[in-house]
């Protein structure tokens, strides 16, 4: 497996480094997070991709936040461990969602960094759908032993390692990840119990099995006091072996497996808490911004029952949160056709908005009433995909009633301009008509003609007048005034 680790601490850089190494992966690493997204592509285009990159979030460059949103945009196979320090688990909880496995905080535990590294390679397998491999030590300054034991134990598919002396036994285990561990008590130089006291004090994770002579039967008690798993008599019987092997291979498997599985409930429990934190943020944020609206409010599930309502709905109708709370909007608002509920409905799953939906409301309570309803869906928990909808009920009431009075006056004017110009109009277009007439006689003299003229000009300032009054010109000029 190829690994990058990408930290603006170099001596966190080689520490990684030196374990990974010890895993067998072949481990690179940055201090920039400058260009740490495009060396990812170079290498997975050059044919040697990396599979795991642990990232530290807080680079003085690049975020940490921001490779992993470029990671997840290039839709890389890669598996990111985060490194964060002390009181991030927040970010950390973030970088989670975006995709990372796991995330380890400063300074790195070396029991939390291989209970990551065993989910990596636990997730691999079962997407390669391939079994793990475990490595074997071997140390005994039998060679012959320690060849025959190599040469069982690689038929049954386990890397093998071999050490002729404890201290070259030591030395291996320093470097490399051990999973079991088979040595001999007697050995020259450092013997079998003190090179298991010195390995557990290096790294405990590993499954020791001692190789005994006969008459090592008090040194055998004491290696299984000291936390041997198993101990083999000379001569081994290597059916016994491989059966020892494959128990303690089952042991170590259970133990990772359950340090593991704690690990996934640590951080599937923080998430929840966030989670439920800031939904419980969100709830308080929403009640105060609801808690503010005039208008009366409704909060819907996915199934159009009432989930709260602010206060001036239950002043508007004259109930209490428990009396409506679970209820369908139906039922509440008297939707006996269902017209309402059709349209809420289709606000499901869409980022539409229900505008000027006039309803008709009747009850004992209120009386008749006129509701304009404004309504949109909302997304309050997008890993749930749960919704709710947002309802405000506008009293236009008054309103409408208002409107219906203007509408009213409206057709009394109309039917005043006609009623007007039928019985003033029309006589003073006839006296006018009739004065125009007799101006044109010649058996009227210059004082009668002077008297029709005057009746004339009286009659079309009269007929102006009125004519200016249908217009309603006197109206504006007032309103103007005023």
């Amino acid at each position: 497996m190829r690994v990058l680790v990408v930290d603006d601490e170099e001596e966190i850089c080689k520490r990684l480094q030196g374990e990974l190494r010890k895993e067998g992966y072949e481990v690179d690493y940055t201090t920039s997070s400058v260009g740490v997204s495009g060396k990812l592509k170079e290498a997975k285009k050059g044919g040697k991709a990396y599979e795991l990159l642990l990232l530290d979030l807080r680079m003085p460059e690049v975020s940490g936040f921001e490779i992993l949103k470029e990671i997840r945009k290039a839709r890389l196979d890669l598996d990111v461990i985060i490194i964060t320090g002390y009181g991030d688990e927040d970010k950390a909880v973030e970088a989670i969602h975006l995709g990372a496995i796991d995330y380890l905080r400063k300074p790195i535990s070396l029991e939390e960094l291989h209970t990551a590294l065993f989910r990596v390679r636990k997730k691999r397998a079962g997407e390669e759908k391939k079994a793990l491999k475990h490595r074997i030590l071997v140390v005994d300054d039998e060679k012959e032993l320690c060849a025959r034991i190599k040469r069982e134990l690689d038929k049954e598919g386990y890397e093998v390692a071999v050490a002729y002396d404890g201290i070259e036994g030591m030395e291996y285990f320093k470097n490399n990840r051990v999973d079991v561990m088979i040595a001999d008590i007697k050995m020259p130089g450092v013997d079998g119990l003190e090179m298991l006291e010195k390995c557990r004090a290096i790294n405990p994770d590993f499954v020791p099995i001692i190789i005994t002579g006969f008459g090592d039967q008090e040194k055998a008690i004491t290696a299984l006091r000291l936390g041997a798993f198993d101990y083999l008599r000379k001569p081994i019987s290597l059916e016994e072996l491989i059966s020892s092997v494959d128990r303690g291979i089952e042991l170590i498997e259970s133990r990772r497996g359950l340090s593991a599985r704690k690990r996934e409930l640590e951080i599937e429990t923080t998430l929840k808490t966030q989670y439920a934190e800031r939904i419980e943020r969100e709830k308080r944020f929403s009640e105060n911004v609801i808690a503010t609206i005039p208008d009366p409010l409704l909060v819907l599930d996915s199934e159009l029952r009432i989930k709260s309502a602010n206060r001036t709905f239950y002043e508007t109708f004259q109930t209490e949160p428990e009396e409506v709370r679970g209820s369908s909007i139906a039922d509440i608002m008297h939707d006996k056709a269902g017209r309402l509920s059709t349209e809420l409905t289709k606000l499901f799953g869409t980022e539409d908005m229900l505008e000027n939906f006039e309803l008709h409301y009747q009850s004992e309570k209120l009386g008749e009433r006129i509701f304009n309803i404004t309504a949109r869906g909302m997304l309050i928990a997008e890993e749930e995909e749960e919704e709710e909808e947002l309802v405000v009920l506008e009293d236009i009431t008054e309103r409408k009633r208002a409107e219906e009075k203007v509408k009213e006056a409206c057709r009394l004017r109309e039917h005043f301009l006609k009623e007007t110009s039928h019985r003033i109009i029309t006589p003073v277009t006839i006296i006018g008509g009739n004065a125009e007439l007799l101006l044109d006689s010649r058996n009227l003299d210059e004082a009668q003609k002077e008297r029709i003229r005057t009746i004339r000009e009286k009659n079309e300032e009269v007929q102006k007048l009125v004519m200016d009054a249908l217009a309603g010109k006197y109206l504006k000029e007032e309103e103007g005034d005023g």
